[in-house]
């Protein structure tokens, strides 16, 4: 991406209209509602309890600066993602993002967005994130996947996640597979994390590889059957067959009761 500045008196003012725009939106919104919104998604970030809807119709009736070129607006919305005090301000943040259809203008982005990992202190906007990176993954795999490799040894529980939910996200949406000595790696180092978000992580990465790579997942499972917790094996296990779930669940049980 060629260098592009933008003034931070510019920033400044972005950022305040943005959060004026969702505050102004949650007007009528009981203080409660966005306290319940604020502990189911984690945060730490004051929560207005916006619904998706509300938050994704403010960011198509655009901004002041929703025409400038790509490059420039990228850095309004990453002061935007790093200074908004508000968790639904970030989240148009990410919208923005995930609504750039041009594969080769996101690899341009990467290298300021992949930064975007550290102030991650949610689920949803860790997911957010996930779906886009796993499509730059796809036409970047030199670049991202090393990103990868780093974040799943590091001691930040939201970036050890990025590093196995952006492996596929939802595969079925992915046209480039990476292969299975790729992925089960990576979940295989995390699958005794403590962190309940990265077991999540787990179970998820773990559930969309066997949707496509189902005899290497299967492998892996009966290695490690009895590793996985239980909040991972919920998910991991939504969509095996019968037969392979009673078998695994057995060992598990026999486990449990031989400690």
């Amino acid at each position: 991406m060629r260098a592009v500045k933008i003034k931070p008196a510019l920033q400044a003012i972005c950022i305040d209209e943005v959060e004026s725009r969702v505050v102004t939106a949650a007007k009528n919104i009981h203080p409660k509602i966005g306290e319940q919104k604020r502990a189911y998604l984690g945060t730490s970030n004051h929560v207005l309890g916006l619904t998706v809807p509300q938050q994704r119709q403010l960011l198509k009736a655009g901004y002041s600066f929703s025409k400038l070129p790509p490059s420039e607006q990228l850095l309004i919305w990453d002061a935007v993602w790093q200074q908004a005090k508000h968790h639904e301000s970030k989240v148009q943040a990410l919208y923005w993002l995930s609504n750039i259809k041009n594969s080769a203008m996101l690899m341009d982005f990467w290298p300021v967005i992949n930064k975007w990992v550290k102030f991650v202190d949610s689920w949803d906007t860790s997911d957010n994130l996930s779906s886009v990176f796993t499509r730059i993954l796809e036409n970047a795999k030199h670049v991202v996947y090393p990103t990868l490799e780093k974040w799943n040894v590091s001691k930040n529980p939201w970036e050890k996640r990025q590093s196995i939910v952006s492996l596929l996200y939802f595969s079925g949406f992915k046209q480039v597979i990476l292969p299975h000595n790729q992925i089960l790696p990576l979940i295989e180092n995390l699958i005794e994390d403590p962190d309940k978000f990265v077991q999540k992580g787990v179970g998820w990465s773990l559930r969309e590889c066997h949707s496509v790579h189902p005899l290497a997942t299967k492998s892996f499972v009966r290695k490690h059957a009895t590793r996985i917790s239980a909040m991972a094996f919920s998910s991991a296990a939504e969509k095996w067959p019968p037969e392979f779930l009673a078998e695994i669940k057995t060992r598990r049980k026999k486990h449990r009761h031989s400690d």
